[in-house]
C-alpha cells in the first residue's frame, strides 16, 4: 500500500463491480494535488477512502468534498488485510 494519498500511482476502487486498480491521473504533477485527485475521486463516485499519510490540505479538501477518510499507519498492509480489518 502506498503510504502517500494524492501521489500515489494507483487507487483501488471497490464498487458492486469487480475491484479495479486505476492509475491516478495526477501522480506526477508538480505541486499540490489533493484537491485535483479530491475533484477527480468525487468523480468516480468515491464516499470513502482508505490511505496513509495525509496533510493539512488532503484532509481539507477530503472533508470539503464529503469523503469518508480512514486511516492507517503501517506501510506493509495488503489490500486484503486491510479489507478483513474493515469487515
Amino acid at each position: 500500500m502506498d503510504m502517500q494519498f494524492a501521489s500515489c500511482s494507483y487507487f483501488y476502487i471497490l464498487k458492486e463491480k469487480e475491484p479495479e486498480f486505476i492509475p491516478n491521473p495526477f501522480h506526477d504533477k508538480e505541486g499540490p494535488t489533493a484537491p485535483l485527485v479530491v475533484q477527480w475521486l468525487k468523480e468516480q463516485g468515491i464516499t470513502r477512502l482508505i490511505t496513509g499519510e495525509m496533510g493539512s490540505i488532503d484532509k481539507h479538501s477530503l472533508k470539503k468534498a464529503h469523503i469518508n477518510t480512514v486511516l492507517f499507519d503501517y506501510d506493509k498492509n495488503t489490500i486484503q488485510m486491510i479489507l478483513n480489518m474493515l469487515k
